[in-house]
């Protein structure tokens, strides 16, 4: 017997061929008006092993926003429809279509389908800050006015991320501790 939500993951030719009974009438498997559903299905069910991972709110949301478009889109899921609904989105960033084809090739191997694809990502290297923008960005600080008087921290905060070259996350996340003195 096969399941039910299996339909889904036929390839055409296969899914022409299998027929069943039902109230005494034979039918096929594409005329059901279920299909659509069983596949939904099987989204929620990945979305719900995704959350039981511990990955983040956002990611799921992003797979979930992507993936329920493929399953919309797609009666049949196989490798196939999976590269042509990649393909749809050809005119994304590089970052884009490789984040997509995670998703894509993800939820398949859930569901027992291999799709082996690879995008390259461009490897972009920071912009290159010029000192004439430091110095206008220090005197914009010096010049503003606030009531708290931070800004000696505000320059220091600044001379800290040029001379050391740190990242803003790893410079919101220092502390007077992680500095030998």
């Amino acid at each position: 017997m096969i399941p039910k939500w299996y339909r889904c993951l036929l390839s055409p030719t296969e899914a022409r061929g299998i027929t069943r009974k039902k109230k005494g009438l034979w039918w096929s498997w594409r005329d059901s008006n279920s299909l659509p559903l069983q596949c939904h299905e099987k989204l929620e069910e990945y979305l719900s092993f995704l959350s039981t991972r511990n990955l983040s709110d956002s990611y799921i949301e992003g797979n979930r926003t992507f993936l329920k478009g493929f399953v919309n889109k797609r009666s049949i899921i196989s490798t196939e429809s999976a590269i042509k609904y990649l393909s749809l989105h050809n005119q994304l960033s590089q970052n884009s279509k490789a984040r997509y084809a995670g998703y894509l090739k993800g939820f398949l191997k859930y569901l027992g389908i291999e799709f082996d694809i690879s995008i390259k990502r461009p490897h972009l290297l920071p912009e290159h800050v010029y000192e004439k923008d430091i110095e206008k960005l220090k005197a914009t600080i010096t010049n503003h006015m606030t009531h708290k008087g931070s800004v000696f921290r505000d320059l220091m905060i600044i001379e800290t991320a040029i001379k050391t070259g740190l990242r803003r996350a790893e410079l919101a996340n220092l502390l007077v501790r992680h500095i030998n003195f």
